[in-house]
């Protein structure tokens, strides 16, 4: 699952469009797709990959804040969600764990 720039710049736009689903957004779309690209944006899932792609989770916590609140909650990133650097020991020290990270020996 993911989210394309022009997905999300389409229901920012809705929502800034919307009345009656909450508070209204007090910025405009193309600024909340500004906090959007520097938080949500640049899942490649592979190396042949042109586009970024936003990620669904937390595009969808930022998006329901939006509708709800009319604007995105202060803290950007959910916790539950944020990579950690025990989180990355942990993967680092499977088997083949730096391989999946890309980490770079010189």
């Amino acid at each position: 699952m993911r989210f394309t720039e022009s997905e999300v710049a389409a229901v920012l736009k809705r929502l800034a469009g919307a009345e009656g689903s909450g508070a209204s957004v007090a910025r405009s779309p193309a600024d909340e797709l500004d906090t959007m690209r520097t938080f949500y944006n640049g899942y490649r899932f592979s190396e042949e990959a042109t586009e970024s792609l936003y990620n669904p989770t937390l595009s969808l916590y930022f998006l329901k804040a939006l509708q709800h609140r009319g604007q995105a909650l202060r803290r950007i990133l959910d916790e539950n969600l944020a990579m950690d650097r025990g989180k990355l020991a942990y993967i680092a020290a499977l088997p083949h764990g730096e391989d999946l990270l890309g980490v770079c020996r010189t």
